[in-house]
């Protein structure tokens, strides 16, 4: 199919340091995307949320919503999208989220606890789908490699969603 969507894997299942060392991951990608941005037809963003403890929340959302607004940036410049799949419990991060990408899956389960979601999210940024993981697409401008990406990944269920393999950025 051409190039490979990059692929961001942000775990926060908080088990033997899965939330630190996806941010360790997001940090490094968001470090090597510069040099390379161009070459990538889009971002897969595939969050796994968890029954995370109130008092990380704040810190954790925080920090995310930076990193995923350097994300947007970096991909609004080259005219890329960004595609995001939600699974589980993600609090306020869905709405970061959601803010975030040109296209959003949300698993049936998938709880995103704000009431902001529907509200203030630009019509022309994305889309929130909670009954069933379906490819939503926005006013904004998909490649045709990254729209194909989209239609198989709209096949899966959510199993196959987790065990997609997906070439990450080149390093150079």
């Amino acid at each position: 199919m051409g190039k490979s969507l990059a692929v961001i894997d942000l775990n926060l299942n908080n088990k033997a340091g899965d939330v630190a060392a996806s941010l360790l991951d997001l940090k490094r990608f968001l470090n090597a995307v510069p040099a390379s941005v161009e070459h990538v037809p889009g971002v897969l963003i595939r969050v796994i949320g968890t029954d995370l403890p109130v008092t990380m929340w704040t810190p954790l959302t925080k920090e995310v919503s930076s990193y995923f607004e350097e994300l947007h940036f970096l991909m609004e410049k080259v005219n890329q999208p960004i595609l995001g799949v939600a699974f589980g419990h993600l609090g306020p991060l869905g709405t970061r989220l959601v803010r975030s990408c040109d296209v959003v899956w949300a698993q049936t389960t998938a709880t995103f606890s704000t009431n902001e979601i529907g509200l203030d999210i630009p019509a022309h940024r994305a889309e929130l789908v909670g009954l069933v993981i379906k490819q939503v697409f926005t006013a904004a401008q998909l490649g045709s490699e990254c729209m194909a990406w989209a239609r198989e990944l709209a096949k899966l269920d959510v199993t196959q969603l987790l065990s997609v393999k997906i070439d990450l950025v080149s390093q150079k």
